[in-house]
C-alpha cells in the first residue's frame, strides 16, 4: 500500500459492467486515463527520485483529483493511489492490462477501513468493514458493481397495475415487493420464485441459484414455499416462456432430505433432457405475462435470529441455507463418495460425498479430463464453497422430476484414502 487509504463506496456507483483499460494517450501534455471504467483527462508529472508519476485531473473530473504510481507505456501499473477531491483515497493495484485487480483496501480519516475484490476494473463479491483496531464491524456485497446497501436505498415500490400496463417505463429499475413464496420452479442454472403479494398479485423473480455469479449474484437464502419475504429485483418486463426453450421442474432441498431414500431417485442430466416433455410443469403457460425480475436481494422473515452475515457459524445447516454468504470459503472434507455423474460435455465430474462422523452431504465439482471413478471410495479433499449444486431426481411414486440442492464445493485437491 503506497499510502493509508480511504474511499467512499459511492465513488464506485455507476461503474458499468463493461470495462476499458487504464491506458492513456498523450496530446500537448494532456493524457486520457481510465479509472474504474470512467475516462478522465489531466497531466502527468514524473518524479525522478521515486520513479513514480502523478496524474493530476483537470477541473470537473467527477470528483477525481489525482493518481499516484508507476507510469509505464501510457498506463499505470502495480500499486497506485487514486485520490478524490473530498479527501478519499483509493489504494489499488493495476494489472498488466492497466485494469484494477486483486484486493482493494479503503481507509477513512478515522482509519476505519474496508476491503473487497476487483477484477479487470470491476469490484465484486464481499465488502468487509473494519474499525481502526482491525475489528470486523459489518459486511456488504456488490451486485453489478454497486453495493447491496445502495440497491436497498434505490429500490422503490411500483404498483402491479403500472408494471403490467406500462412495463417499458420501469425496465432496469430496482423494484421491491413484499409477499409470500407461492411456488418455486427450477431450471439447470436458475430458480424462478412465484411471489404472491398481500393483494394477491403474482410476480416472478429469477435467481441465479447454482454456482455463484461473480458480478451479479442473487443475495438470497435457499427459500421454501410459504416463506414470507421482502424481495428486490431489477425489472426486465413481462415473462414469456412460450418463446423460450426453458423447461421448469420441481425443487427439493436435498440437504434436508433423508438421503437413504433420495439417493435411489437421483438420475443423470441426460434423463431430464430425454423426458422433459413428460415431467415439466403443466402450468408453465400460466407464468406468461407476469412481471419478471432479476433478483438482487431478499430479506426473509423466517430467517433465524441467530444468523448474522458478519458472524458466520460455519455450521452445515447455515452453509446450506445461505450459500451466497459462504462463496469462496475454503473447506477440507473427508468422507465416502455415494453418487457420481460425469458430465462429459463440461469435463466436470459431480460427486456427492457423505462426510465422516456427520453424515452431511456435500456436492463436489471436480475437473475431469481423464475420467476416474470415485464411487464408494473414501476420499479427502479441499476446495472452496460456491453456491448450490443441482442434482436431477425422479420420484416415480409422485411422478415428479426436479433438482435436489446440495452445497457445492469446487475441488482443488482430491486424494483417495488407502484401503
Amino acid at each position: 500500500m503506497l499510502k493509508k487509504t480511504t474511499v467512499c463506496l459511492s465513488v464506485l456507483l455507476g461503474i458499468c459492467v463493461l470495462h476499458v483499460s487504464a491506458a492513456a494517450t498523450t496530446s500537448d501534455h494532456i493524457v486520457k486515463i481510465n479509472a474504474f471504467n470512467k475516462i478522465y483527462y489531466g497531466t502527468i508529472s514524473p518524479d525522478k527520485n521515486s520513479g513514480n508519476s502523478t496524474f493530476t485531473a483537470l477541473e470537473n473530473s467527477d470528483g477525481l483529483s489525482s493518481i499516484y504510481g508507476k507510469w509505464k507505456k501510457n498506463s499505470f501499473s502495480g500499486n497506485c493511489d487514486i485520490s478524490y477531491n473530498n479527501g478519499h483515497i483509493l489504494s489499488v493495484e493495476y494489472n498488466k492490462k492497466g485494469l484494477v485487480s486483486n484486493t482493494v483496501t479503503d481507509y477513512d480519516s478515522s482509519e476505519n477501513f474496508q476491503t473487497y475484490s476487483c477484477s479487470n476494473g470491476k469490484p465484486y463479491g464481499k465488502i468487509t468493514c473494519y474499525n481502526s483496531d482491525s475489528v470486523e464491524t459489518g459486511t456488504d456485497w456488490f451486485y453489478l458493481c454497486t453495493p447491496i446497501s445502495e440497491w436497498k436505498k434505490q429500490a422503490q415500490y411500483v404498483s402491479y397495475t403500472n408494471l403490467i400496463n406500462n412495463p417499458y417505463e420501469y425496465i432496469d429499475l430496482p423494484v421491491k415487493i413484499t409477499g409470500t413464496v407461492e411456488d418455486i420452479y427450477e431450471t439447470s442454472k436458475q430458480a424462478y420464485l412465484k411471489i404472491l403479494d398481500t393483494d394477491n398479485n403474482t410476480y416472478l423473480f429469477k435467481c441465479n441459484n447454482k454456482k455463484t455469479n461473480k458480478y451479479a449474484p442473487s443475495n438470497i437464502k435457499n427459500v421454501t414455499i410459504g416463506d414470507s419475504l421482502s424481495i428486490c429485483g431489477i425489472y426486465t418486463g413481462l415473462s414469456d416462456f412460450s418463446e423460450t426453450n426453458s423447461h421448469l421442474y420441481n425443487q427439493t432441498l436435498g440437504y434436508k432430505s433423508d438421503f437413504s431414500k433420495l439417493k435411489d431417485q437421483l438420475v443423470s442430466p441426460d434423463f431430464l433432457a430425454k423426458y422433459n416433455i413428460l415431467f415439466e410443469f403443466a402450468d408453465s403457460e400460466l407464468l406468461d405475462s407476469l412481471p419478471l425480475f432479476d433478483t438482487v436481494y431478499a430479506d426473509v422473515e423466517s430467517d433465524s435470529n441467530n444468523f448474522h452475515s458478519n458472524h458466520l457459524t460455519n455450521s452445515y445447516q447455515e452453509i446450506c441455507d445461505y450459500p451466497f454468504y459462504y462463496a469462496d470459503h475454503k473447506v477440507s472434507l473427508t468422507g465416502t463418495v455415494v453418487y457420481e455423474n460425469n458430465e462429459a460435455a463440461s469435463e466436470e465430474l459431480t460427486l456427492l460425498l457423505e462426510e465422516d462422523g456427520t453424515k452431511n452431504i456435500y456436492a463436489l465439482s471436480v475437473e475431469s479430463t481423464d475420467y476416474t471413478s470415485y464411487l464408494h471410495e473414501k476420499i479427502s479433499c479441499t476446495g472452496t464453497l460456491n453456491g448450490n449444486n443441482k442434482i436431477p431426481y425422479c420420484n416415480t411414486n409422485s411422478i415428479s422430476v426436479g433438482y435436489a440442492l446440495f452445497p457445492n464445493v469446487d475441488i482443488t485437491q482430491i486424494q483417495v484414502s488407502p484401503k
